[in-house]
């Protein structure tokens, strides 16, 4: 009886990989890149994330606005104040949960030292999603170390991993779920089913990560399992409205606002145009220029179409379309900043592989060269940016040296950014005597909409308070203060 072959094996019959001819020379010469691969791309991604690390002041210093935001509405958490009930937040609630943990430690030991272990948490889930990419990546160690390589020295990753944000739990959600569903060689009840109660979670920390499940319920509809996709889209939604239930029943109304309204209708912020954010992506363009970008996209869509090639493999087609749906997003949406782009990066590693492993495998000498110097050219472009991303690291401010000459701890502070005041270790919950801010950038949001200025984000706001406050000028030379001395 004949062997029955697959689509693959059929069409690529007798086509020796150029990959496996290259692994085969190499495994002559035992080397310890070839038996540890995945531990060397590991310790490659760890070098590009502890490298800023040795900066003075890094783990406890002033990084971001968004990851004081996420601290400080874990701290009203632990503190029963509610979001959307008691403060404007412009996120559905799960990363607050994720980081009461780490706000409980805070009152314990100290705020900056809390904060520290959190961003060394992201650290660690950078690697955990590298992990993930390795596994998921079809083709030999070696094609799966490229992937796995792209991926621990893209920058956007690098600038999301740095501190607390969101996209790096987005992209561990989406890769746990690609995990799950691509386990078999082809879906199954149980992976659909548990990919959904994982991306139902990952919903819950950003709204922007919904289409990975429309990418997956799609997929499975052009396959006609129907059922397979209508039970995806079910677990998913059902785990999101579970999260975000007691939540949002405490301010019905302030919830979609805050989750759903304002973020359809929030200003032009950031990179304005996909080309120019597409130079942000790579960060080569202060170095190379603006043609960067358009070179970028070339290798991006010849990568594509190199995938699109292997049309007889089920994952490519899904990676596929999770890529080109996350990048119609990424170009489309009103405001960018550097990490948004992280979130691209799990499809595109993946694609990274199949393009290597399909143009190996499948095509013509020509279209084969071509698609190894696109792969090659590609996560070279993510590797110098890596680079530059890792070594512009600029050191951070003392802030609690600079409390401490104010010449006492002020009673109440005040500042644009709550990241300042973990810093200080002087954040305190929101009360009657001290209305500190969570997201004060967001409640003017709420209040402004759509007619918020241009340079909102930029600009900051003015913050005002009754009572004995003074103008305490800077702690680190760019975010301003306000402070209510002792009586």
């Amino acid at each position: 009886m004949m062997r029955r072959l697959t689509p693959s094996r059929h069409l690529c019959q007798g086509v020796q990989p150029p990959w496996r001819l290259i692994r085969t020379h190499l495994e002559q010469k035992p080397r310890l890149v070839l038996r540890t691969p995945l531990l060397t791309v590991l310790a490659l991604g760890l070098a590009f994330r502890v490298l800023p690390l040795t900066q003075p002041n890094y783990l406890t210093g002033v990084l971001e606005y968004d990851d004081g935001v996420h601290y400080a509405a874990a701290l009203a958490l632990l503190h029963q104040q509610f979001p959307y009930a008691n403060f404007a937040f412009l996120h559905p609630p799960g990363i607050i949960v994720l980081l009461a943990p780490f706000a409980a430690l805070g009152q314990i030991l100290s705020q900056p030292v809390a904060m520290a272990a959190a961003r060394l948490t992201m650290v660690a889930i950078g690697l955990a999603s590298i992990t993930l990419v390795w596994r998921l990546a079809r083709g030999s160690d070696l094609v799966r170390a490229v992937a796995a390589g792209a991926y621990a020295v893209a920058p956007a990753v690098l600038v999301a991993e740095h501190t607390v944000l969101l996209e790096p739990l987005l992209n561990l959600g989406t890769l746990l779920a690609l995990r799950m569903l691509l386990r078999s060689n082809f879906p199954v009840e149980r992976g659909v089913r548990n990919a959904g109660l994982v991306l139902g979670l990952t919903m819950s920390i950003k709204i922007f990560a919904a289409v990975v499940p429309v990418a997956i319920a799609l997929w499975l509809l052009s396959r006609r399992q129907y059922r397979l996709a209508l039970l995806h889209v079910f677990a998913a939604g059902a785990t999101f409205v579970l999260v975000l239930l007691p939540f949002v029943l405490r301010a019905p109304s302030a919830a979609v606002r805050d989750i759903a309204l304002l973020q359809l209708r929030r200003p032009p912020a950031g990179i304005p145009t996909g080309d120019a954010r597409l130079s942000d992506l790579l960060q080569l363009s202060p170095a190379f220029g603006h043609p960067v970008s358009t070179v970028g996209l070339l290798l991006a869509a010849l990568a594509i179409a190199a995938t699109l090639a292997s049309v007889q493999h089920p994952r490519a087609r899904l990676l596929s379309l999770m890529f080109l749906l996350t990048s119609a997003s990424f170009f489309l949406a009103p405001s960018y900043y550097t990490h948004y782009a992280a979130f691209l990066l799990p499809p595109m590693a993946l694609l990274i592989a199949e393009a290597a492993t399909s143009s190996a495998a499948c095509l013509s000498r020509i279209r084969r060269g071509a698609g190894r110097v696109t792969v090659t050219a590609l996560v070279l472009v993510l590797a110098v940016g890596g680079i530059r991303t890792s070594m512009a690291t600029p050191a951070q401010d003392d802030i609690r040296a600079n409390v401490r000459s104010l010449g006492h701890a002020p009673k109440c502070l005040f500042t644009d950014s709550a990241s300042l005041a973990i810093s200080a270790d002087l954040l305190r919950p929101a009360n009657s005597r001290c209305a500190t801010w969570v997201d004060g950038r967001g409640y003017a949001l709420t209040l402004l909409g759509p007619n918020a200025p241009a340079d909102f984000y930029e600009g900051g706001f003015s913050l005002s308070n009754s009572g004995n406050s003074r103008r305490g000028g800077s702690l680190n030379g760019r975010t301003p203060f306000w402070y209510e001395a002792p009586q």
